[in-house]
């Protein structure tokens, strides 16, 4: 699956793109969408990313956003 996104379709992303922990979760969020593949994050599909986050978590003990800086 190719990566393609653009920070423009993240709301507010001129205030995220200040802070430098902002920038870092929201990378997290970019690479693990391939993970998961789940290319967007809508309120119809956040329980099914929490849900796979979390399986990552269990089956493999490594997630790509398993720690918030």
């Amino acid at each position: 699956m190719a990566l393609h996104w653009s920070i423009e379709k993240v709301r507010a992303y001129r205030e995220l793109a200040k802070d430098p922990q902002e920038r870092i979760i929201t990378d997290g969020i970019v690479w693990a969408s391939m993970i998961y593949g789940l290319g967007g994050i809508t309120e119809d599909n956040l329980h099914e990313w929490l849900f796979r986050q979390e399986f990552v978590l269990l089956t493999e003990n490594w997630a790509p956003i398993a720690k918030w800086p």
